[in-house]
């Protein structure tokens, strides 16, 4: 460990953050849908939902695709531990980046969308729908009742950021004993040691689980028609070039084996599906990178 990190806590490794997104595509439940839907397939009408979506896709896809764009983002690019959110300190700048550019553009979506409510997207839905013969109660009738500021409301990109808690700020709190600022500060250690323990752990399971689905693709494959997707190797490829930028604290281990996992990216996935010997080879070096890794 470096000496000059001794002193460090997470809060000079990482930043915390919350992040919320939502499109507006409401749905109900439809008696029609489930009793033709019972009748197609010769089940009980309580067996199907008998959910549509209310709004056509056409002018749902664009905030869709915006938001699936944005939670695979975070997905990647950040670590989600269940109680807390966090960015590594090292890739805050990619994710600040995204941030600006998106949420400009998101907007920009948003407003599309309900600048068209009331005139088109609407009128053209219920249109859709009665065509289908399907007649819309309590919650289908709530959405098309509302108002274009309440539809625009339940479209939002939300990022906002939190640094996390220093130590040293406990010097600055006043009516403590030197007992109790010991103890505060001692649990504040132990939080975030736990904190960075599981974020790092959160990379291995990343990186593991990639090279595992690599190890899976490469030993069933048996030619006759089967495929082997470029993203197999190309997976592997965006996980290893964000982990060095994506560890909190100090583990020199992740990025060892990520450096090792980079060779990997060198195959050609034709070359994989052309050669046994090749796959056999991609294999080996794979589990060797396997058998190194904390389970």
């Amino acid at each position: 460990m470096n000496p000059e990190s001794s002193n460090k806590t997470l809060a000079d490794y990482a930043i915390s953050y919350k992040m919320s997104v939502a499109a507006f595509n409401p749905t109900a439940t439809v008696k029609e849908v489930r009793a033709a839907a019972a009748k197609e397939f010769g089940c009980r009408e309580s067996q199907t939902t008998g959910t549509v979506y209310l709004v056509l896709k056409e002018f749902t896809q664009p905030l869709t695709e915006r938001v699936r764009r944005i939670r695979n983002f975070f997905d990647k690019n950040t670590i989600k531990l269940g109680d807390i959110d966090i960015i590594p300190s090292m890739n805050f700048w990619r994710v600040s980046e995204f941030v600006q550019n998106e949420i400009p553009e998101f907007d920009k979506t948003a407003d599309d969308f309900a600048r068209r409510w009331e005139s088109e997207i609407k009128p053209k839905s219920i249109e859709e729908l009665k065509r289908l013969g399907v007649v819309l109660q309590n919650k289908g009738v709530k959405a098309w009742n509302m108002p274009v500021s309440e539809v625009a409301d339940r479209i939002y990109f939300n990022f906002t950021k939190t640094p996390i808690g220093d130590t040293r700020t406990l010097a600055n709190l006043q009516g403590l004993t030197d007992d109790l600022r010991k103890s505060f500060e001692e649990e504040l250690l132990a939080q975030q040691e736990d904190i960075s323990f599981r974020a790092n752990e959160e990379l291995n399971n990343r990186l593991q689980k990639v090279l595992q689905d690599f190890v899976k693709k490469m030993k069933g494959y048996k030619g006759q028609g089967q495929r082997i997707h470029d993203s197999v190797v190309s997976n592997i490829g965006e996980l290893v070039q964000l982990i060095p930028s994506m560890v909190v604290g100090e583990d020199d281990a992740i990025v060892e084996l990520a450096q090792e996992a980079q060779l990997l990216t060198n195959w050609d996935v034709d070359i994989l599906k052309e050669s046994e010997p090749a796959r056999k080879e991609a294999v080996n070096s794979a589990e060797s990178i396997l058998s190194k890794m904390r389970f």
